[in-house]
């Protein structure tokens, strides 16, 4: 991140820190479905797709829920966050776990696991994170993260929304988070040292949908889309998140030069 999106980050997520428990447990968790749908897949992730995990790294860990969850599972947890705050709830939360306050950069152990939800939409370098997940990773080890899916109808929603939104309220708080299209995802791991072997399209929701009094009427309505688009190929389209799973399966450094050579093999042709 530069240092102004790194410094705003951190400021909004510590000013969160203390209402975020609060804000998303018990009916009020109903109006941020997609946070409650994010852990559920992705502990279903490491549950099925993993499976018998030893260690796993949660970055952006922030006050610790989704370790909470993980802790009758695996046995070495940490988690890593730059908001001090956050990391306080966390130690408090987790107290087996080892809470870090700092970035992935700074980790210096291996993890069979390394997740990141929510995480990737505020990272300015895509390939610098992954490259540094890499490193977190044992080989053969797993990437799980979410991401906003550009190309879907709640994200054009959202998108369309934004634009609204800073041309009639620009004094307010705009999106910090990024999209991406799932081929730059997919680019971007294989030229980082993985293999993508999962995805699961989830959150279908937009902002706009989740102002004054609308979000108690839209809740609903997410909930039953969420049932309603059982498959994935109907989910695909629609959904703004995507979770998805990968295994590293060599080196950053060497898979950077593989793919050099791949795209100058191709230029040459």
């Amino acid at each position: 991140m530069t240092d102004r999106h790194e410094d705003e980050v951190v400021a909004h997520w510590s000013a969160e820190a203390r209402a975020y428990p609060q804000r998303h447990r018990g009916w009020r968790r109903y109006l941020h479905l997609e946070l409650s749908q994010r852990k559920r897949y992705a502990l279903d992730f490491v549950l099925t797709g993993i499976r018998d995990a030893r260690s796993l790294l949660d970055v952006g860990c922030g006050t610790g829920d989704f370790l909470r969850e993980l802790e009758p599972y695996v046995p070495e947890l940490w988690g890593i966050d730059p908001s001090a705050e956050m990391v306080s709830i966390a130690r408090r939360q987790v107290p087996q776990a080892r809470i870090l306050h700092g970035y992935l950069d700074a980790f210096s152990d291996q993890a069979e696991v390394v997740t990141a939800l929510g995480v990737v939409g505020l990272i300015d370098d895509l390939d610098a994170f992954f490259e540094q997940a890499n490193r977190a990773l044992v080989q053969n080890g797993y990437l799980l993260f979410s991401y906003i899916h550009r190309d879907s109808l709640f994200s054009y929603c959202e998108m369309g929304y934004n634009t609204l939104k800073k041309r009639f309220f620009p004094d307010r708080s705009q999106s910090r988070f990024r999209r991406y299209s799932s081929a730059h995802i997919a680019v971007a791991l294989r030229r980082s040292g993985f293999e993508l072997l999962k995805r699961k399209t989830f959150g279908f929701y937009s902002n706009a949908f989740k102002v004054g009094p609308l979000k108690y009427v839209y809740a609903p309505v997410e909930a039953l889309l969420d049932v309603v688009l059982a498959w994935e190929f109907l989910r695909y389209p629609v959904g703004i998140n995507h979770l998805v799973l990968a295994r590293k399966v060599g080196s950053a450094s060497s898979a950077r030069t593989a793919h050099a050579a791949d795209s100058t093999g191709v230029s040459a042709r």
